[in-house]
Protein backbone atom coordinates (compact mmCIF):
# COMPACT_ATOMS: atom_id res chain seq x y z
CA UNK A 1 0.00 0.00 0.00
CA UNK A 2 1.24 3.64 -0.71
CA UNK A 3 1.57 5.42 2.73
CA UNK A 4 3.27 8.83 0.93
CA UNK A 5 4.40 10.78 -2.29
CA UNK A 6 7.55 12.60 -2.49
CA UNK A 7 8.00 15.06 -5.60
CA UNK A 8 11.70 16.21 -5.74
CA UNK A 9 12.49 19.76 -6.41
CA UNK A 10 16.34 19.61 -6.92
CA UNK A 11 17.39 23.24 -6.72
CA UNK A 12 21.30 24.49 -7.40
CA UNK A 13 21.79 25.90 -4.50
CA UNK A 14 20.74 26.73 -0.68
CA UNK A 15 19.46 30.39 -1.55
CA UNK A 16 17.23 28.93 -3.65
CA UNK A 17 16.10 26.89 -1.83
CA UNK A 18 15.45 29.16 0.88
CA UNK A 19 13.63 31.56 -1.58
CA UNK A 20 11.40 28.83 -2.80
CA UNK A 21 11.03 27.94 0.88
CA UNK A 22 9.23 31.50 1.32
CA UNK A 23 7.17 31.42 -1.19
CA UNK A 24 5.72 28.04 -0.50
CA UNK A 25 5.10 28.91 3.16
CA UNK A 26 3.48 32.57 2.19
CA UNK A 27 0.92 31.10 -0.62
CA UNK A 28 0.04 28.44 2.45
CA UNK A 29 2.38 25.32 2.52
CA UNK A 30 2.74 23.43 5.72
CA UNK A 31 6.14 22.70 6.79
CA UNK A 32 6.62 19.17 6.88
CA UNK A 33 9.74 17.22 9.03
CA UNK A 34 13.18 18.44 7.49
CA UNK A 35 16.12 16.23 7.10
CA UNK A 36 20.01 16.19 6.11
CA UNK A 37 22.61 13.71 5.35
CA UNK A 38 25.81 13.71 4.40
CA UNK A 39 25.11 14.23 0.56
CA UNK A 40 21.84 16.61 1.10
CA UNK A 41 19.11 17.97 2.56
CA UNK A 42 15.55 18.02 1.97
CA UNK A 43 12.39 20.09 3.12
CA UNK A 44 9.13 18.73 2.46
CA UNK A 45 6.13 21.35 2.53
CA UNK A 46 2.70 19.41 2.71
CA UNK A 47 -1.18 20.68 1.36
CA UNK A 48 -4.24 18.95 2.57
CA UNK A 49 -4.74 17.02 -0.26
CA UNK A 50 -2.46 15.85 -3.18
CA UNK A 51 -3.00 13.52 -6.38
CA UNK A 52 -0.88 12.13 -9.35
CA UNK A 53 -2.64 12.95 -12.66
CA UNK A 54 -1.88 10.72 -15.45
CA UNK A 55 -2.55 12.83 -18.37
CA UNK A 56 -3.28 12.15 -22.02
CA UNK A 57 -3.78 14.82 -24.51
CA UNK A 58 -2.91 18.54 -23.65
CA UNK A 59 -1.89 19.34 -20.66
CA UNK A 60 -4.38 21.19 -18.49
CA UNK A 61 -1.48 23.97 -17.69
CA UNK A 62 1.96 24.29 -18.75
CA UNK A 63 3.64 23.88 -15.76
CA UNK A 64 5.69 21.08 -13.53
CA UNK A 65 3.12 21.11 -10.60
CA UNK A 66 -0.64 22.70 -10.49
CA UNK A 67 -2.02 23.72 -7.44
CA UNK A 68 -5.47 24.15 -6.62
CA UNK A 69 -6.07 27.48 -4.24
CA UNK A 70 -9.34 28.69 -2.61
CA UNK A 71 -8.86 32.29 -3.72
CA UNK A 72 -7.09 32.85 -7.38
CA UNK A 73 -7.05 36.25 -7.31
CA UNK A 74 -5.57 36.55 -3.36
CA UNK A 75 -2.98 34.18 -4.73
CA UNK A 76 -1.92 35.80 -7.68
CA UNK A 77 -1.74 39.36 -5.36
CA UNK A 78 0.68 37.37 -2.98
CA UNK A 79 2.80 36.60 -5.83
CA UNK A 80 3.08 39.92 -7.00
CA UNK A 81 3.71 40.46 -3.21
CA UNK A 82 6.65 38.32 -2.70
CA UNK A 83 8.33 39.87 -5.99
CA UNK A 84 7.45 36.01 -7.47
CA UNK A 85 8.27 35.89 -11.52
CA UNK A 86 4.24 35.92 -13.10
CA UNK A 87 4.55 34.13 -16.10
CA UNK A 88 1.05 35.07 -17.12
CA UNK A 89 -2.28 36.94 -15.77
CA UNK A 90 -5.16 34.56 -14.58
CA UNK A 91 -6.50 33.43 -18.17
CA UNK A 92 -9.93 31.10 -18.32
CA UNK A 93 -8.59 27.04 -18.74
CA UNK A 94 -10.06 24.90 -20.86
CA UNK A 95 -11.01 22.97 -17.92
CA UNK A 96 -13.65 25.09 -16.23
CA UNK A 97 -11.20 27.19 -14.07
CA UNK A 98 -9.19 30.15 -14.16
CA UNK A 99 -5.39 29.88 -13.79
CA UNK A 100 -1.97 31.42 -13.65
CA UNK A 101 1.66 30.37 -14.15
CA UNK A 102 4.71 31.40 -12.23
CA UNK A 103 8.14 30.79 -11.97
CA UNK A 104 9.21 29.61 -8.69
CA UNK A 105 12.98 29.12 -8.39
CA UNK A 106 13.52 26.79 -11.48
CA UNK A 107 10.18 25.31 -11.94
CA UNK A 108 6.82 26.50 -13.01
CA UNK A 109 3.76 26.36 -10.64
CA UNK A 110 0.19 26.56 -12.04
CA UNK A 111 -2.15 27.59 -9.95
CA UNK A 112 -5.85 27.45 -10.16
CA UNK A 113 -9.84 27.83 -8.95
CA UNK A 114 -12.47 25.68 -9.99
CA UNK A 115 -15.33 28.40 -11.32
CA UNK A 116 -18.02 26.68 -9.99
CA UNK A 117 -18.11 25.04 -6.29
CA UNK A 118 -17.22 21.98 -6.36
CA UNK A 119 -18.42 19.14 -4.00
Amino acid sequence: MVKSVVVPWMVASQEEGAELSRILNALGFLDGEGWADKKSAGAPFLAPLGAIEVIHGTPPAPADVIVEVQNLHGTFARLRELGTDVICEPYDSHWGSRVCVAQVGTKRVAFFQFNEQRT
